[in-house]
This record gives structure tokens, sequence and C-alpha cells, in this order.
């Protein structure tokens, strides 16, 4: 893991730690505290023991002390559901959440002078295949993307301090949602979609017909978070993975 700094460009690297990371997931398995105090990193994978040329899903995740960002040291080591992909810490430092792949999972954890502890999990529908999980910027609500064919969809989480709950409510905004970022005024979020847009129906089609030809490329989209309404579809082209405000 190494610790760059992006006050200069190009970015200086300031050190680098022995920690394990995925080689494959999304670029989202890293989350820094907003003082920058410290990070967690998760790890989607790991190199099969039995077949060192093959990987198998892994759920762990590392802490990181970054009080000296040019001397970062592990501080802990935590465990996750298995595929421990996007991580998440709420503004105020004293909560993360970890969606896992491997199990549709999403483990809540409270944060204490830089240590973990887990608090719940919540089981998502079988095939949700989470790759993501977002706080709002008031804490009250965190948004997963459900990337797998079962789950397709943004499921909205319920938080009341260390409660974390599934409300059962979702918003479809492509195939396949990936990534997820809000904005700082808490009104939207913004999210890519790897399989693209999902078709609208065809003029004069009855329900359940076919629709217009599935675009494959990928999409970028925007939620209105009060309405919870898909405002705006952009297809972006290849497979698109994560999005930063």
């Amino acid at each position: 893991i190494t610790v760059l700094d992006l006050s200069h460009y190009p970015p200086k690297r300031l050190a680098s730690v022995a920690a394990p990371a995925g080689m494959i997931g999304p670029p989202d398995a890293v989350a820094v505290a907003r003082d920058s105090s410290f990070a967690i990193v998760t790890t989607p994978q790991k190199i099969n023991p039995a077949d060192p040329a093959k990987l198998i899903l892994d759920g762990t995740g590392t802490v990181l002390d970054l009080a000296n960002p040019r001397n970062p040291k592990i501080v802990q080591t935590i465990h996750a559901g298995p595929g421990a992909s996007g991580v998440s810490i709420n503004r105020a430092g004293t909560l993360a959440l970890v969606a896992s792949t491997g199990d549709d999972s999403v483990t809540a954890f409270s944060i204490a002078h830089m240590h973990l502890t887990q608090i719940g999990k919540i089981t998502l529908a079988s095939g949700a295949s989470p790759t993501d999980v977002v706080f709002a910027p008031d804490g009250k609500n965190a948004y997963v993307s459900e990337h797998g064919n079962k789950g397709s969809k943004l499921e909205i989480l319920a938080v009341d301090h260390a409660k974390v709950a599934d409300t059962g409510q979702s918003i479809v905004t492509g195939r396949g949602p990936y990534g997820a970022a809000i904005t700082p005024n808490g009104k939207y979020l913004v999210n890519t979609n790897t399989g693209g847009a999902i078709p609208a129906p065809a003029a004069g089609a009855a329900p359940g017909g076919a629709g217009t030809p599935v675009r494959r490329g990928g999409t970028v989209t925007l939620v209105d978070l009060k309405t919870r309404q898909l405002l705006y579809s952009v297809e972006v082209g290849g497979i698109s993975e994560h999005v930063a405000l």
C-alpha cells in the first residue's frame, strides 16, 4: 500500500507499507478518514495457496495509522465477508461499512481510536454481489451498489447511530451498478453501471414486450436522493467502474 502526496504534480510517493491488497477488484477498496488520520484498505482476493496461479476470495481489511504519512503503520487487521470490496467511513469517523461480494453482505464496524469492532452484518438478497457502499453526508443512510445479476440496483440502508438496517427500498440506475459517490451537500448520488442503461420500452409495446436494443457501454448516472429518482444517464464507454467527486 503506497501513500501519495497529491499536492505535487506528478504525485509524489511518500511511503509504502507491506499489507494485503487486491489485484482485481473495485478501486473504491480504500477509505480515508475525513481528518486523514487513518485509512481502511480491503482485500477482495488473495493467491490460492493450493494453486498460486489462481486467485480466491479474501475477506480481510487493514487499518493504517496515517498520523505520519511518511511512516504509515498497520494497527489492525479486520475480517468482513469473502470478497470484501467497497469500504466507507462516515463523516464522524465512528462507523465503517464493508461490502462483500462473496456472501452478499455489508458488515458494520464501530470505530474508536483507530480500532474497529464488528457490530453487525446485513445480509442482502442472494446474488446481490455488492461491490460498493457509501454513506450519505448526514450519516442517516447508506447506499449499496448491488452489482450481481439478481441485484442490479442501489439498496438503501438506514443508519441510526451504531444500528444499520436494510430498509428494503432501492433505486434502479442501470445494469450492474458498481461504484458510487455522493455530492458533499447530500443532494445527489453519482454511480457507474458496468452493463449500461436499462432499455426503455419500445413505443407502443405491450407491458413485458421487447424494448429498445441494450447498449453495452458503461454508464454514469445521477440520482436525486430526496425523490430517489434517476435524473440523468450518460454512456461513457467500456466498463465503467468507479467515480470520484
